[in-house]
Parts: C-alpha cells; structure tokens; sequence
C-alpha cells in the first residue's frame, strides 16, 4: 500500500487526509456505508497506526453542509 511506502521512504511525521460526506442524491446515506466508509476507514486506521501527527479534512462544497454523523 501507499501508505507503507511512504512510511518506509520517507521522514514524514503524519499524513493530512481528506474525505466528503455523501452530498448528492445519487450517493446516500445506504450507499455511502456500504462503499465509502469502510475504505475510509481502513486507511484512517492505517495512518494512525504509521504516525502520531494525523490531520483529518472533511470537505464540502456549495450549499452542502457536512453530516458528521456519517
């Protein structure tokens, strides 16, 4: 994974990562549990455990308004 390569070749102290919530009609709440949450977090859990300085961006765009309950 990019992850474990980065940690291997380089001297970075984190990783900034960036999500979205689901914010079309296409992309609801049931779609965005089944596909996009469990990739997110495997990777969130990876990065936590390769580094201690982590920074966690959730993007929106437009009219739309983050649902952190996702």
């Amino acid at each position: 994974m990019l992850l474990e390569a980065l940690k291997a070749e380089t001297r970075i102290d984190g990783m900034f990562y960036s999500v979205q919530s689901a914010q079309r009609a296409e992309c609801d709440r049931s779609h965005h549990d089944e596909w996009i949450k469990p990739s997110d977090i495997r990777v969130l859990n990876r990065i936590n455990e390769l580094w201690p300085h982590n920074i966690l961006h959730v993007c929106g765009y437009e009219h739309y308004q983050n649902d952190l309950e996702y």
